[in-house]
């Protein structure tokens, strides 16, 4: 078999060519003279293969000149090298060079393009610039909501969407504001505000209820509606001394189910059903519980310096816990009660 082009025998031609007449002066990959990348203005995200991912600049334009890269269909693609250039803020060069097979044969090939950013805000920051939500988590608390509970509590929530949202670019926070007895969190799902009730429930022992409106109709002509999901905090924490059934305990665990109590007389655990719960009282907040310096101590027993009157006073403790420097107490009508 002989190339029609240069005569030269071979076994591998193209159209009737070997392969070095028929790539030569011919164009083998081809890029547009220019490919415009979005850019949201407002969250600075990159419309890449009809979604929205966060990336350096120049990652983004490389990726976004790659996906515009096309060869002729004789050939195969084995490996493209690119060098990225910033021509001023809003334009780019990416050269290109490709490393092809064409019929057993390897060939080196070159492109280049102008990748140009075009401002524009995504549909999510649209409707988060625009006050849009789906949902209104309300945080109250039987008593008064405390700061730092509530700092807690938004924190959390904040962490639950930022997580979901790697997933789902839909969900996002609208609005946090604080109101009389809490906080109000405007949430962009339904889905995403029932999620996040349930784990607050799951997490506080919290009571939730949830309550429909009707805001419009979409173009379709079905109604649409907002649900606002309230959730009511317990005054009870975990670590907080409380009373049930006329005696004291440590709170050590709630969930959805109930509460874990631990006796400061006798240290031991009973569980309370969700249902009994409102019979919980607190005793004492964690942060209120008292703190006394550790004169001695061993096992089953400590002597504590008492913080007011200075005298010595001889503590129980649990067998087997190691007591340090200082212990937490809570003085139940002069009986000074050591809380693990």
């Amino acid at each position: 078999m002989f190339c029609v082009e240069c005569g030269k025998e071979t076994d591998k031609t193209v159209d009737g060519a070997c392969v070095e007449c028929f790539v030569k002066d011919k164009p083998l990959v081809k890029l547009p003279h220019h490919v415009d990348l979005q850019i949201c203005t407002n969250c600075e995200e990159y419309a890449l293969n009809k979604t929205w991912v966060e990336m350096e600049p120049s990652e983004a334009v490389e990726e976004a000149a790659l996906g515009r890269l096309s060869a002729i269909k004789e050939a195969r693609v084995l490996s493209v090298g690119t060098r990225v250039t910033k021509q001023d803020q809003k334009t780019y060069k990416v050269e290109m060079e490709a490393d092809l097979e064409i019929r057993g044969t390897e060939v080196r090939a070159e492109a280049s393009t102008l990748v140009r950013l075009k401002n524009t805000v995504c549909k999510r920051c649209s409707r988060q610039l625009g006050n849009y939500y789906e949902a209104i988590l309300q945080i109250r608390s039987d008593g008064a909501l405390e700061d730092s509970l509530r700092d807690e509590v938004v924190r959390r929530v904040r962490n639950d969407v930022e997580g979901q949202s790697k997933t789902d670019r839909r969900l996002f926070i609208t609005s946090v504001s604080e109101v009389t007895g809490g906080v109000d969190i405007k949430l962009s799902s339904i889905a995403l505000g029932k999620n996040i009730s349930r784990d607050l429930a799951d997490r506080y022992g919290a009571e939730t209820k949830e309550s429909f409106s009707l805001v419009g109709q979409a173009a379709d002509g079905s109604e649409t509606h907002r649900v606002t999901f309230l959730v009511r905090l317990p005054e009870h924490r975990v670590g907080d001394a409380v009373t049930f059934d006329g005696k004291l305990y440590k709170l050590t665990y709630i969930s959805k189910s109930g509460g874990k109590l631990l006796a400061l007389q006798g240290f031991k655990s009973i569980f309370v059903p969700r249902a009994d719960m409102v019979r919980v009282r607190v005793f004492k907040k964690r942060a209120d519980l008292g703190t006394a310096t550790v004169v001695f101590s061993k096992d089953g027993e400590a002597e504590i310096l008492h913080p007011v009157t200075y005298e010595t006073v001889m503590i129980i403790t649990p067998k087997g816990e190691e007591i340090g420097e200082t212990v937490r107490f809570v003085d139940l009508d002069g009986e000074i009660l050591y809380i693990p």
